[in-house]
């Protein structure tokens, strides 16, 4: 995976991953390119234009990475950024808000999970250690350009519950 058009911003450049419930079609994808194309390219911080980016992940999730020529938005710019998904919700009942999930990538596909089913698919053997959880953490460009956006459950906080063979 590449993330080329975040190599322009500076590693500290606030970033955000919004994964939705279920895989997005390429029609819906269309359709939410078009909102995000239309929201970055008027999107301001305090009479400030913001560059903002964005990628998708898997057809299933977004990052966002986003600064002014002042270095940093302000958090009424940011609150504009989520309310696009809150529409995003509200028009096309896609779910892409932070929920408290886990999102597992295996095979290019992203399967969200609640903690306690995470815990206990490891615990049965479901998943393994070796599997990788979309990193909910990351806040910053260098997240996702150091190779941070994806981390092994046993190199995450779960690892103190994975099961001793």
């Amino acid at each position: 995976m590449t993330f080329e058009q975040f190599e322009k911003f500076t590693t500290e450049t606030p970033a955000w991953l919004f994964v939705f419930q279920r895989e997005v079609s390429i029609t819906e994808q269309e359709r939410i390119n078009k909102k995000l194309e239309s929201f970055t390219s008027n999107w301001m911080s305090h009479q400030v234009k913001v560059e903002g980016e964005y990628q998708w992940l898997f057809n299933q999730a977004v990052l966002v990475a986003a600064t002014t020529s002042e270095g940093g938005i302000s958090g009424c710019s940011k609150d504009s950024l989520f309310r696009v998904f809150i529409e995003l919700e509200e028009e096309m009942e896609l779910f892409g808000l932070p929920r408290g999930e886990l999102h597992l990538v295996k095979n290019k596909k992203i399967t969200s999970f609640t903690r306690k089913e995470l815990l206990n698919s490891l615990k049965s053997g479901e998943i393994l250690a070796d599997d990788m959880l979309l990193n909910q953490a990351i806040s910053q460009v260098q997240d996702i350009l150091t190779d941070n956006l994806l981390k092994k459950i046993e190199e995450s906080s779960f690892n103190r519950y994975l099961v001793e063979k």
